[in-house]
């Protein structure tokens, strides 16, 4: 259908809700490399609210149109002269230089429209604006990338900021200034991605502290029928499997009975069949209930007498798609659905006593900043966590009252060959039943709320949870997520060593840390076809070259004029540093390491050297195309991020997911 909206695509993927989301949040994007422009691109696009680029003085300048006759390599083509310097795209409000004062290293340059030599946090700005006039643009240029105070630098933005979220992308950061964002980020509870090319490799790494999610959107979903609850088919659901009559019909209603219907309708022929019980032990009060428990198929023997049970109903097997349907669906009539192993995760840790440590935590105006700013540092991700922890704890109490086996009703039932009118019926049936749970647990969500405000306090504000909400936390309550991983701060203590005890010197692993070394244990078990280009060694050699530049103030590699000697130098270097970082991540044990990194071979370390931190754009562009996914699913709050670092090997075309 025709349509003049331009984000009508992608509202199909994440909806009006999701489009609200993004035009309510400001990307924050430190260094305006390749990497960077092409991670804001595929944001500016779909209508995120605002961009604000920060980029340093020194950072390498714009280059000149090739009437100069000396233009550098284009590298990054959304950092050009077009003749057009200190020109603004959305107006001068959206182009804004904020200028620091000398407690804040916050900013430092001249206005933007006067500036004969623009910056390159102005150009990436303006022409990332011109993609799509619904986003403003804002830059800031400091001195340099190492000397400025971030937590400043962001509440600032913040405080000037019109809108309520705020994410960090920080792209090709060296590590010390890395390190200051990742802190200042984790303090005020915004997430943050780290996008990192380098040559034909780079990763994408996430950091963020908690983050919820409700709408995982898995690509397959088990509806629930709730066919095979013990005490029978809630009431409705067996009124109408009743009243349809199979003797009654004509061949074509015959075939055209949802086959809910018709699984209900065979499980009652099915028990009809069975030999009668032993009688049971007198009844106690634990087990009254337990003893009129209706029976099911167990045994494999009996699954396949339900399926001929079924084939038997039918009065045309072949031609009547409905019974094959329910032939091909029989388990949904007795498998036992039981609370999803990550759902009973989430409501182990939820009590009363967890939900208002989360409102004081997120809402209470006690973090770890201390500032005002601070405690709004991300109104959409306080906000977020307050609301799921309530909802958590009204499905816990939801549960409680139910007897802990079934979740509500999400009211969903699948496609499947049915005349209309039956198949409203049974849809109506569903949504009557749903609609009963989701009362009960808007009822139990006003008790939570009511009981929470005044254990906190009037001065702190618990955020209200909307129908809607409460809504789609039903919808989806068999794949509910919550996503959190740890600093990339406490990553790089834990797996880069260096002077600060890292590494080798770092003291004993953490449950957390052998956790993690556990699972990269696992991952070089499946190497890739070319053990070589496995993705995980790749994050080795780019976390052996960023150690480095730690150690140096420079990347192996650098300058790009280097002769041979001094490439070779910095290649031993690098390998040297390679043996200790596998250390770190619990890898020198490990087959394929040794026989790849550890056997002698300088292969990877050389060819990170032979890179000398240079950017293709090409690379780039497919970093900052995982980036930009990512940063819509945080934002969204919609789909699973990753957990939590993926690495692209360009040479060969494949990449990785490993939890560092």
């Amino acid at each position: 259908m025709a349509t003049t909206d331009k984000y009508d695509r992608q509202l199909r993927l994440w909806g009006s809700s999701g489009q609200r989301a993004l035009g309510q949040t400001t990307i924050v994007l430190i260094n305006a490399t390749a990497a960077g422009t092409e991670t804001l691109k595929n944001l500016v696009l779909p209508g995120v609210g605002a961009i604000h680029v920060v980029d340093a003085a020194d950072a390498p300048a714009v280059p000149k149109s090739s009437r100069t006759g000396s233009a550098p390599p284009f590298d990054n083509f959304f950092v050009f002269d077009d003749g057009h310097d200190g020109e603004n795209a959305n107006g001068a409000e959206g182009m804004e230089v904020e200028e620091g004062d000398d407690n804040n290293a916050a900013a430092s340059a001249s206005a933007s429209t006067c500036s004969p030599v623009p910056s390159r946090a102005e150009v990436a700005s303006k022409h990332l604006c011109e993609l799509n006039p619904d986003v403003s643009g804002a830059h800031t240029t400091v001195p340099s990338l190492s000397s400025t105070e971030y937590g400043p630098l962001l509440d600032t933005i913040i405080q000037q900021s019109s809108l309520p979220s705020l994410l960090i992308v920080a792209s090709d950061v060296p590590p010390k200034p890395l390190l200051d964002v990742s802190r200042a980020a984790w303090d005020r509870s915004i997430p943050l991605i780290i996008v990192r090319s380098c040559g034909l490799v780079g990763s994408v790494r996430i950091q963020v502290e908690s983050h919820p999610v409700v709408e995982s959107k898995p690509d397959s979903e088990v509806p629930d029928l709730r066919l095979a609850d013990p005490s029978g088919p809630f009431p409705a659901l067996r009124a109408l499997a009743d009243a349809t009559d199979l003797a009654a019909l004509d061949s074509a209603e015959h075939s055209h009975v949802p086959y809910v219907v018709l699984l209900i309708k065979a499980l009652t022929k099915w028990r009809s069949g069975l030999p009668p019980p032993p009688p049971p032990p007198p009844p106690t009060s634990d087990d009254g209930v337990k003893s009129n428990m209706l029976r099911f198929p167990k045994t494999v023997d009996e699954k396949n007498d339900f399926r001929a049970t079924i084939k038997s109903m039918a009065r045309n097997y072949n031609d009547e798609l409905n019974f094959q349907e329910a032939h091909g669906d029989a388990y949904l009539a007795y498998a036992e659905r039981d609370v999803p192993w990550e759902v009973q995760e989430l409501l182990g840790g939820t009590t009363d006593e967890s939900v208002a440590a989360i409102i004081q935590r997120f809402v209470g105006g006690s973090g770890e900043c201390g500032t005002a700013a601070a405690a709004a540092a991300d109104a959409s991700v306080a906000s977020r966590n307050v609301r799921f922890a309530i909802l958590l704890l009204a499905l816990k109490r939801f549960l409680e009252k139910s007897g802990g086996r079934w979740l509500p009703l999400d009211g969903k039932i699948p496609d499947m060959t049915a005349s209309t009118e039956p198949y409203i019926a049974l849809q109506e049936v569903y949504k009557s039943r749903a609609d009963e749970d989701r009362a009960a647990m808007r009822s139990a969500v006003d008790a939570i709320l009511v009981e929470q405000r005044a254990r906190v306090g009037v001065s702190v504000v618990v955020p209200d949870i909307t129908d809607e909400e409460v809504t789609a936390f039903c919808r989806n309550i068999q794949n509910l997520r919550k996503v959190g991983t740890r600093s990339y701060s406490e990553e790089w203590k834990a797996h880069a060593p260096s002077a600060d005890g890292g590494g080798d010197d770092a003291a004993m692993p953490t449950p957390q840390e052998e956790e993690i070394r556990g699972d990269l244990m696992m991952a070089t078990m499946d190497p890739y076809e070319v053990p070589e280009h496995t993705p995980l060694l790749w994050q080795v050699a780019l976390r052996a070259a960023d150690v480095f530049c730690d150690q140096n103030g420079r990347y192996p590699g650098t300058p790009l004029d280097a002769d041979d000697k001094a490439l070779e130098a910095d290649a031993k270097e690098v390998q040297g540093l390679i043996a200790p970082i596998c250390a770190s991540m619990g890898l020198s044990d490990a087959d394929l390491v040794k026989s790849t990194l550890l056997n002698g071979s300088m292969a990877h370390a050389v060819e990170i050297t032979r890179y000398g931190n240079a950017e293709l754009h090409n690379i780039a562009s497919v970093l900052g195309g995982v980036a930009s996914q990512e940063a819509v699913k945080i934002i969204t709050g919609q789909y699973v991020p990753l957990d939590n670092t993926y690495v692209y090997n360009g040479i060969a075309g494949t990449a990785g997911v490993y939890k560092l």
